[in-house]
């Protein structure tokens, strides 16, 4: 099992062109035991859709980056999993 380090972000970002060749999870990939695995059409996606990034995590020891977004601003709307390719970031947040 992996560890992870996590750091709170608050961002909006895009689906990239590429979303769809990464998996959507319910924790960071590796990190935990019991992953869960979900379909991108179980939240309407579409390259350009905006997404709310509310905390990264980068995967030890590989350095992998992962963030936990939500489709909504809606109170308790449910947060996934993806890696860092699968956004279109604003320049303000680094993807290191």
């Amino acid at each position: 099992m992996n560890k992870a380090t996590y750091t709170s972000e608050s961002t909006k970002a895009t689906l990239s062109s590429s979303y769809s060749k990464y998996k959507l999870y319910n924790h960071v990939k590796g990190a935990y035991t019991n992953m869960k695995t979900y379909k991108w059409s179980s939240i309407s996606a579409k390259a350009g859709k905006t997404v709310y990034i509310n905390m990264k995590g980068i995967r030890d020891p590989q350095g992998s980056t992962w963030y936990r977004f939500t489709t909504s601003t809606a109170k308790g709307a449910k947060e996934y999993w993806a890696y860092s390719d699968a956004f279109d970031l604003p320049s303000t947040t680094t993807a290191a």
